[in-house]
C-alpha cells in the first residue's frame, strides 16, 4: 500500500468544499434587492419566479436574528490537514476546521471532516466534532470524553481511532489557546 500524502489535489478538494459551503450558506439569506416587491396587506414580501412558471416563491424580510447570522457568516478556516494509512480504508485524509460563523467559533477547532476514495470517487466519509472535555487535545490519550482522540464521532463511517499521521500540514493556528495543543499534535 502506498503511503498517503497531502497532494495539491487533496488540498484543492477541501478548499473547493469550503468555498462552495460558504456560497450555499450565504444563499440561505435572500437579499431583498434581488427580488421584486409584492404588496400584501400587513406584510412586505419579496418574490422570484421559480423554475416552474406556475408557482411563485415568496421570501419575507430577514428578521434581526437572521440579519445577525448573515453578517456572521464566514468561510471556515482550515487549521490542519493530515493523511493516514488506514488498515481498512487505505488513504484517509482529515481536515480540521473552524465554524462557518464568527459567532460560533471562528477562533477554534469545531469540526473534522474525513475524506477518502470511495466507489463514487474522492468523498467525505465522516464528520467529527471537537471533544468538549479536552478541546481536541485528547490529553495524551487519557481523555475519557473522547477516548483520547480529541474528537467525537458525529456521522458517516466510524473509522475508530486513526493510525498515526504520515503527513501533516498546518495552516492557520487557532487563537483560542485551549486548541493549541491539538494544533501542534501530529494527528
Amino acid at each position: 500500500m502506498a503511503s498517503a500524502q497531502l497532494t495539491d489535489d487533496i488540498l484543492a478538494f477541501i478548499n473547493r468544499f469550503l468555498d462552495i459551503e460558504l456560497e450555499s450558506q450565504t444563499a440561505r439569506y435572500a437579499r431583498a434587492d434581488n427580488f421584486r416587491e409584492v404588496r400584501r396587506p400587513g406584510a412586505k414580501m419579496w418574490f422570484k419566479p421559480s423554475i416552474s412558471m406556475n408557482s411563485v416563491v415568496y421570501y419575507s424580510e430577514l428578521s434581526e436574528r437572521e440579519k445577525e447570522q448573515q453578517a456572521a457568516l464566514m468561510r471556515r478556516r482550515l487549521f490542519k490537514a493530515t493523511a493516514h494509512d488506514h488498515p481498512k480504508r487505505g488513504a484517509v485524509y482529515t481536515f480540521q476546521v473552524s465554524s462557518d460563523s464568527k459567532i460560533r467559533g471562528a477562533d477554534r477547532y469545531v469540526a473534522r471532516f474525513d475524506a477518502a476514495d470511495t466507489e463514487k470517487g474522492f468523498r467525505f466519509i465522516s464528520r467529527h466534532v471537537t471533544c468538549p472535555d479536552c478541546h481536541a487535545s485528547g490529553r495524551d490519550g487519557s481523555c475519557s470524553g473522547c477516548g483520547g482522540t480529541g474528537w467525537k464521532f458525529e456521522s458517516g463511517d466510524d473509522l475508530g481511532p486513526l493510525p498515526p499521521a504520515v503527513d501533516v500540514r498546518r495552516f492557520d493556528a487557532p487563537e483560542d489557546d485551549r486548541y493549541r495543543v491539538a494544533h501542534e499534535r501530529d494527528s
